[in-house]
C-alpha cells in the first residue's frame, strides 16, 4: 500500500446547501431535508477518506449487477449509496429507482460520497485536505455592513500562499429574524451575500452569489469555498503561478439591513487556506464520504458492498455478470485477455496473489510477486473450468460450484492466505518440477464424474519391501453434525447451515462440528462443504503409507489418483482373502497379450468372473482392458481388445474381478527419503462423493422470527479437546458445538465443575472456544440458552453433562533417528518433525544414552543425556559408544508409548594430527613496533620511552587522543596528565573507538582536558612475518600459542619464565606487573580478516590465520623479552562414511555401475592432504579409505584411485578382470573438516 494515505479529515462546512452546489467531481449527493420551513441551523461536516483495494476493482454491486458501467451517470452513483452501509443502513434504500430515487428512498441527509476504482489515472478526490491555516486579525470579526439608506462595507483578506488550493469563507450573524410590528412575532429575514476574488494579474471577479433566508434566534454561520483553479487567471495547466498571487478576497451585502426591527448585522467570520492533498493515489481504490455531525455525533462504521479487484483472465473465458464465475469457450491457448475483469473464480483470483503484475509500473504492493514461469497457469486452468461449473443452489436456482467473495485487510502469511483461498475450492497447493500448482479434491472427468481411471497402480511387486502400511482415523474424528458458515450479503452478518448425516448419527452419535469457511457468501455453498465435510471423514477413513522407486515416484503428483492391489488387505466380496497378490510386473508386452512376471505366487482370475487386467502404456496413462485368455503356462494374458499402445516392460500390471476390487486412493504427499526411493501418502478415496454432495438437496426456507418469540434451546451439544497455536505457542482448548437455532440472535454458555458457580459465556455463534486453563479434568455441567432479538433467553437450557480429560493421550513415537559423527567427539542427532502440536509448541524431545546394544537397549535402562525443544528435529551430543534413545514429550508431560533408538560404534582414530609448528625466533623477522631482536631474543626498545598526546575528560570517562597509540582493550598504559586536573595513574583501556584514540575511566567525575604523557616504551608490538593458509576453509582447526619468556630488571636478570601468563610473579615486587600476550585473525577468504582476538589455545572455523605478539610492562626499570615465540596448529580426526541406522540397515548405500574408470565419490566435507608449507609437505595427510562391499562375486576385487581430500574413485572387477556393479559402502578416516 502506499506509504502515506489521507486521513480521517474534519471539514467544518456550516452551509449544507452551499457545500452541495460547490461540490466538485462525481459526487454522489444524499438530500431528505427535514428541516421546518424557514428556520436556520447550523451544522458541523467531517469528511473521511477510506481506502478499499489495492488495484483496480469493478466498484458498484449493485450498478455491476444491472450493467450499469458508465462511473459518471446518475444511475452509478445512486447504485453506490445502496451499496454504501452508515451503521449497518444503506444510505439508499434497495428498492428506490437508481435513476430517479425519492427523497423518502434516503435513509440519511446530506450525504456526499464520491469514489475511484483505483486505476493508475485516479482523479484527485477534493477535501481530503493536506493542511488548514485560520487566517487571523485583520477584517477578521467585523461587521459587513449596509444600513438603510446607506452604502454598503466590505471585508477584505488577501491570500499570499501560492500553494493554496482552496478558500474557505465564513459569513456569520449574530441573530438572523424580523420581527412583525403588529403582532411582535419573529419571522424569516433574508441577507443577500457577494464574494469576489481579484487576483494579482486580472480583475475582480465575482465568485459567490446567495441568498441567505429564514430565522434563527440564536448566531447562524454558513460557509462557502472557492476553489482558485476556477478563477480566471488561475494556471490550470501548471498549477499555482506567482503572477495569479497574492489575491483578495472581498464579502459584501448587497442589500440593505432593514430598520430597527430586523437583526441579521452580517460579520467575516473567518477565512481559512486549504492545501489539498493532491496524490490521486494511483492503483487504489478509495472513497471519500462527507457527513453532518448532526446525523452522526461519532464517525460511523462503513461497509461498501463492492465487486473487488480486477484480475487477469484467460482469453477464452467469459464472465457471468450475475455471479461472476467463468466458462470456457475452444481451446485455451495460454494467453490472457487484453482487459482486467472481475470475477469471483477462486482459482484465477489465487493465481493474481501469486504473480508479479508486470503491467504495473509502480511497485506492486500486494501478494508474492512471484514470476509467471514458476506457476502452473495450465493446472488453474482446470480447477477453474471445475468451479465455473453450475450447480443445484438448494433453492431452486443454478450457482457457480466454488465462488469467493472476500476482502483481505491484514497482513498475514503467504501461505495462510494460498491455504485459506484453496480451501474455497477444496484444493491443495505445493511445488514439482520448478512450478507451484494446486490439487483439486475434484473428478477425474468433469462431465462424468462417477468415471475413474488410475493414474499410476501399486501392487506387492512395485513396492519396496512389498509392503503397504495403513492406518485409520479415530472414531472419535468422525462428526456427524456440521455447521457451516457464512456471511450472508443481506443481513450482513455470519450465518450458518447445519449438514446433517443421519445413518452416522444413529451409528456413531451426535458429534458436531462448526467449519468457519473463507469467502464463502452462498448458502447452498456452505451446505456442500459441510456434505463434503461429513461425506469424506465417514467414506476416506483409512491412509495408506509406502515406498517405491524412482520410475513410479517421480511421475505421481499431489492429487493422482491410484489403484492398489495388496495381497495381505486383498479381501474379495464373497469375503475370501485373496492371500497372493493380484498384481506384479510385466515382463515384454504386446497390444493384444501381457507376459506377467511371477505366475506362482500371483492370483489370476477366473475367466468365468468378468477379469481385467490394468496396465501402465509409454504414455504414462494407466488402461484396462478385458481378459480373454491365458495361455498354457498361464504366464501369458490375452486381452479382448488391444491396448492403444504395447504396455511397458517392467511396469506394474493389476488384476480386477467381480470377486475382487482394486482398491483407489488420492495421493495426499510424497517424499524423496533416499536416493531413488520415494516414500508415498495417500487417503482412501471415494468417487461416489461428488455426486453425493451435489445431489440438489433443498435448503430449509429462511425464516425471520418475531422479536419477542421465545425461543427453544438448541437440541444437541459437542464438546472437543484440542492444541492450537497462539502466538507460536501451544494453548489447549476446549471447542463446545451446538446445532443453532433458527432465529436466534445469540446463546448464553453456562459451565460448572463439582458444584461450583456457573461460568457464563455470551456469543452469537454456535460454537464457543475455552482456553482449557478454565477446565481442569473433571466431570462438568453445562446449560446452554437461546436468545432471541430482544435479549430473552429460552425458557429451559440444553443441559448436558460432559468429561473432560485435560488432554491426557501421549504423544506419537519418534521416527526416521539417524545418526551422522562430527568428529571424535560429538555426533549428530537428526529425526522427523513431531507431529502433536503440544510437542512442537512448548513441549519437548528427551534423549538418553546406553551402553547397551541395539535389541537390548530400552528408553529406561538409559541415562538421561540431553533435553531439547519439541519444535527441533537435530541435536548435537557427545559421541559414545552405545545406543541413543528418544522419546517426544507434550506440555501435560507426557512421554511417547516407546521409543526411536540408534546405535553407534565410536571409530578407532588418532585424536588429532599437528600440521604446522611455527617459531619466529631467532631471527624474528616480521614488523616490529618498538620491539629489538638482543641475544635472538625480542624484548622492548626503550622501557623509559614516552610519547605525548591530548585528552578530554567528561563525567568518568578520559579519552586520549594519540597518533598510532597501538593499544588495544585491556591494555594498562602509565598515563601522566601535565595539565589539566586529571590523576595520574595506570588505566585499564576500556574502548578503542579508532587508531588515535583510546578511553579510559577514572575514580572521580569531572570536567577537564589538557595534554598528557603516556610511557609508550612499555609497550610493544610483533607482527609475524606471514599469515598461515590452509588453502581452504576448515572447522575445527585448533591453535595453541607458543611463548618462551623472560622478565628481567634493566640493570639485572630475573631468572626464566617459560611461561608469563601462568605465573602470577617473577623474582621481586614489580615483576608480576609484565605481560605478553599472542593476538590472531582470521579469515575464510584469506582476504578479509576479523579483528584480532587474544589467543591461549582455541578452535577455530576458518582458512588463513594472522598473529600479532604484545609485550607489556608497567615499569620503566623493568624490561620483558620473548626468548621463543609461536603457534602450533593441530586438525581433529575425522570419519565420513555410509554409517548403520536403525535395525542394522544401511542408511544409503552407493551403486558403483559398470563404468570402466570406475565411480566417483566425492566427500560431503573436504579433508586435508597437507601443503608445502605443513608438516610432511603436499599429500602427507591423505585420507584412508575402507571400503565395504555387499554383493561382489566371488573372486572380486576393488581398485582405488585418485585418492584426495576431496574424494576418490572406485572400481569393482570380478574374477575375470571386468568392471561389475556393486552395492557398497565406505569409510575415510583423515584429518580435517572442510567447511
Amino acid at each position: 500500500m502506499p506509504s502515506k494515505l489521507p486521513p480521517t479529515i474534519p471539514v467544518q462546512t456550516e452551509s449544507p446547501s452551499a457545500a452541495i452546489a460547490t461540490a466538485a467531481g462525481d459526487a454522489i449527493v444524499a438530500a431528505n431535508a427535514k428541516q421546518p420551513n424557514g428556520s436556520l441551523k447550523s451544522t458541523d461536516f467531517l469528511t473521511t477518506v477510506d481506502i478499499l483495494s489495492e488495484g483496480e476493482i469493478e466498484g458498484s454491486a449493485t450498478a455491476s449487477k444491472n450493467n450499469i458501467t458508465d462511473k459518471t451517470s446518475t444511475g452509478y452513483k445512486n447504485s453506490l449509496l445502496k451499496d454504501l452501509f452508515l451503521n449497518n443502513q444503506p444510505v439508499l434504500v434497495s428498492d428506490a429507482d437508481v435513476n430517479d430515487p425519492k427523497n423518502s428512498d434516503f435513509n440519511f441527509d446530506h450525504v456526499i460520497f464520491k469514489f475511484q476504482a483505483g486505476t493508475a489515472n485516479n482523479e484527485i478526490l477534493p477535501a481530503a485536505e493536506l493542511q488548514s491555516t485560520e487566517i487571523q486579525g485583520g477584517d477578521i470579526g467585523q461587521l459587513v455592513s449596509f444600513p438603510k439608506g446607506g452604502s454598503a462595507t466590505t471585508r477584505s483578506v488577501t491570500i499570499t500562499n501560492t500553494n493554496v488550493d482552496l478558500v474557505r469563507v465564513r459569513v456569520k450573524f449574530d441573530q438572523f429574524f424580523k420581527i412583525k410590528k403588529n403582532t411582535g412575532n419573529r419571522t424569516s429575514t433574508k441577507v443577500d451575500v457577494k464574494i469576489t476574488v481579484n487576483p494579482n494579474n486580472g480583475s475582480e471577479q465575482t465568485v459567490i452569489t446567495n441568498t441567505v433566508k429564514g430565522k434563527s434566534a440564536a448566531a447562524y454561520s454558513r460557509d462557502y469555498g472557492i476553489r482558485l483553479s476556477d478563477v480566471t487567471g488561475y494556471n490550470n495547466t501548471t498549477g499555482e503561478s506567482d503572477s495569479f498571487f497574492p489575491i483578495t478576497v472581498t464579502l459584501t451585502r448587497t442589500n440593505s439591513e432593514g430598520g430597527s426591527n430586523v437583526f441579521n448585522k452580517m460579520r467575516l467570520g473567518g477565512v481559512t487556506e486549504i492545501i489539498e492533498d493532491a496524490n490521486n493515489y494511483p492503483h487504489v481504490a478509495y472513497s471519500s464520504l462527507r457527513i453532518s455531525a448532526e446525523e452522526f455525533p461519532n464517525l460511523p462504521s462503513r461497509v461498501f458492498r463492492l465487486r473487488g479487484k480486477k484480475i487477469k483472465i484467460p482469453s477464452n473465458a467469459t464472465v457471468h455478470i450475475d455471479t461472476g464465475r467463468l466458462s470456457y469457450s475452444g481451446t485455451w491457448d495460454g494467453n490472457f485477455a487484453t482487459d482486467r475483469k472481475w470475477t469471483t473464480d477462486p482459482a484465477w483470483i489465487l493465481y493474481d496473489l501469486l504473480v508479479f503484475n508486470s503491467e504495473r509500473t509502480d511497485e506492486q504492493q500486494y501478494g508474492c510477486k512471484l514470476p509467471e514461469s514458476s506457476i502452473d497457469k495450465f493446472v488453474f486452468r482446470k480447477a477453474s473450468e471445475y468451479c465455473g461449473e453450475e450447480v443445484d443452489d438448494g433453492d431452486g436456482g443454478l450457482e457457480p460450484r466454488f465462488s469467493l467473495n472476500t476482502n483481505i485487510t491484514t497482513q498475514a502469511e503467504a501461505l495462510s492466505v494460498i491455504n485459506d483461498i484453496c480451501s474455497v475450492m477444496r484444493a491443495m497447493p505445493y511445488y514439482q518440477s520448478g512450478s507451484i500448482k494446486i490439487s483439486q479434491d475434484a473428478p477425474q472427468d468433469f462431465s462424468n464424474p462417477n468415471d475413474i481411471s488410475f493414474d499410476y497402480v501399486f501392487n506387492n511387486a512395485n513396492v519396496v519391501g512389498g509392503a503397504f502400511t495403513y492406518s485409520g482415523s479415530s472414531l472419535k474424528t468422525r462428526f456427524t453434525i456440521i455447521n457451516v458458515s457464512y456471511f450472508d450479503l443481506e443481513t450482513q452478518r455470519l450465518d450458518y447451515v447445519t449438514v446433517k448425516d443421519n445413518a452416522a448419527i444413529d451409528k456413531y452419535g451426535v458429534f458436531i462440528k462448526t467449519l468457519r469457511t473463507f469467502g464463502t457468501t452462498s448458502r447452498g455453498q456452505a451446505q456442500r462443504v459441510g456434505k463434503w465435510f461429513l461425506n469424506t471423514q465417514q467414506t476416506a477413513t483409512e491412509s495408506c503409507v509406502f515406498e517405491t522407486n524412482i520410475a513410479a515416484g517421480s511421475v505421481l503428483e499431489i492429487g493422482s489418483i491410484i489403484g492398489i492391489a495388496d495381497r495381505v488387505k486383498g479381501v474379495s466380496v464373497n469375503g475370501n482373502v485373496v492371500g497372493k497378490r493380484r498384481g506384479g510386473l510385466v515382463k515384454s508386452a504386446t497390444v493384444n497379450q501381457v507376459i506377467i512376471d511371477d505366475v506362482t505366487n500371483t492370483n489370476q482370475p477366473s475367466l468365468t468372473d468378468s477379469p481385467t487386467i490394468s496396465c501402465l502404456l509409454s504414455t504414462g496413462k494407466v488402461e484396462t482392458r478385458t481378459i480373454s485368455s491365458y495361455t498354457t503356462d498361464q504366464t501369458g494374458v490375452n486381452v479382448s481388445s488391444a491396448f492403444t499402445s504395447a504396455p511397458v516392460e517392467n511396469s506394474p500390471y493389476i488384476f480386477e474381478s467381480g470377486d475382487f476390487a482394486v482398491t483407489t486412493w488420492r495421493v495426499s504427499n510424497i517424499k524423496e527419503t533416499a536416493k531413488h526411493t520415494y516414500t508415498v501418502t495417500a487417503l482412501q478415496h471415494n468417487q461416489g462423493k461428488y455426486a453425493a454432495v451435489e445431489d440438489g438437496e433443498q435448503l430449509e426456507a429462511k425464516s425471520t422470527s418475531i422479536l419477542t418469540q421465545v425461543l427453544s434451546p438448541p437440541t444437541s451439544l459437542t464438546v472437543e479437546e484440542k492444541i492450537v497455536i497462539i502466538n507460536n505457542k501451544a494453548v489447549p482448548k476446549v471447542f463446545i458445538d451446538w446445532e443453532p437455532v433458527t432465529g436466534a440472535s445469540g446463546y448464553t454458555l453456562q459451565y460448572r465443575r463439582d458444584d461450583d458457580n456457573f461460568t457464563q459465556v455470551n456469543t452469537q455463534e454456535s460454537s464457543l472456544e475455552i482456553v482449557q486453563s478454565d477446565f481442569e479434568a473433571g466431570s462438568y455441567d453445562i446449560r446452554l440458552f437461546t436468545v432471541n432479538g430482544l435479549g430473552q433467553q429460552s425458557n429451559q437450557p440444553l443441559e448436558e453433562t460432559v468429561t473432560v480429560n485435560a488432554l491426557s493421550d501421549p504423544p506419537e513415537q519418534p521416527t526416521n533417528l539417524q545418526l551422522e559423527p562430527i568428529n571424535n567427539y560429538q555426533v549428530k542427532l537428526t529425526w522427523d518433525s513431531a507431529i502433536a502440536i503440544d510437542v512442537i509448541a512448548g513441549g519437548k524431545c528427551l534423549i538418553r544414552h546406553t551402553t547397551e546394544g541395539l535389541s537390548a537397549a530400552k528408553y529406561t535402562n538409559s541415562i538421561d543425556l540431553l533435553t531439547v525443544n519439541g519444535n527441533t528435529t537435530d541435536a548435537i551430543c557427545p559421541a559414545l559408544a552405545g545406543t541413543y534413545c528418544i522419546k517426544f514429550e507434550d506440555l501435560a508431560g507426557n512421554l511417547s508409548p516407546s521409543e526411536a533408538k540408534v546405535e553407534f560404534a565410536l571409530p578407532e582414530t588418532e585424536d588429532e594430527v599437528l600440521i604446522k609448528q611455527q617459531r619466529e625466533q631467532a631471527a624474528f623477522s616480521g614488523t616490529k613496533t618498538n620491539l629489538q631482536v638482543a641475544a635472538s631474543a625480542l624484548e622492548l626498545t626503550n622501557p623509559a620511552a614516552t610519547a605525548t598526546g591530548t585528552y578530554s575528560q567528561s563525567s568518568k570517562t578520559i579519552t586520549v587522543t594519540k597518533n598510532s597509540h597501538d593499544l588495544v582493550v585491556g591494555d594498562k598504559p602509565q598515563l601522566t596528565f601535565t595539565t589539566g586536573l586529571a590523576d595520574d595513574d595506570t588505566y585499564a583501556i576500556v574502548t578503542v573507538p579508532d587508531a588515535n584514540t583510546f578511553t579510559v575511566t577514572a575514580a572521580d567525575s569531572q570536567t577537564t582536558s589538557g595534554n598528557v604523557t603516556i610511557a609508550s616504551g612499555l609497550l610493544g608490538r610483533y607482527e609475524f612475518a606471514s599469515a598461515f593458509d590452509l588453502g581452504a576453509a576448515y572447522q575445527n582447526v585448533r591453535i595453541k600459542r607458543h611463548i618462551q619468556s623472560e622478565g628481567f630488571n634493566i640493570n639485572n636478570n630475573f631468572d626464566s619464565v617459560p611461561d608469563v601468563d601462568a605465573v602470577d610473579n617473577f623474582d621481586g615486587e614489580g615483576s608480576s606487573r609484565l605481560a605478553g600476550r599472542l593476538r590472531i585473525q582470521t579469515s575464510n577468504d584469506a582476504s578479509t580478516y576479523t579483528d584480532f582476538l587474544n589467543l591461549t589455545n582455541g578452535t577455530f572455523n576458518a582458512r588463513a590465520f594472522k598473529f600479532r605478539s604484545h609485550l607489556v610492562s608497567v615499569d620503566t626499570n623493568e624490561n620483558i623479552k620473548f626468548s621463543e615465540l609461536g603457534f602450533d596448529v593441530s586438525l581433529p580426526a575425522r570419519v565420513e562414511n555410509k554409517y548403520i541406522s536403525s535395525g542394522n540397515t544401511l542408511s544409503a548405500p552407493l551403486q558403483s555401475g559398470t563404468s570402466g574408470s570406475g565411480f566417483d565419490v566425492v566427500f560431503a566435507k573436504r579433508f586435508f592432504t597437507g601443503l608445502s608449507t605443513t608438516i610432511g609437505g603436499v599429500d602427507a595427510f591423505i585420507p584412508t579409505i575402507t571400503i565395504s562391499a555387499y554383493d561382489l562375486p566371488v573372486g572380486g576385487t576393488y581398485v582405488l584411485s585418485n585418492v584426495s581430500g576431496t574424494g576418490f574413485t572406485v572400481l569393482f572387477k570380478n574374477a575375470s578382470g571386468n568392471p561389475v556393479d556393486v552395492k557398497f559402502s565406505f569409510q575415510a578416516l583423515g584429518y580435517g573438516k572442510g567447511a
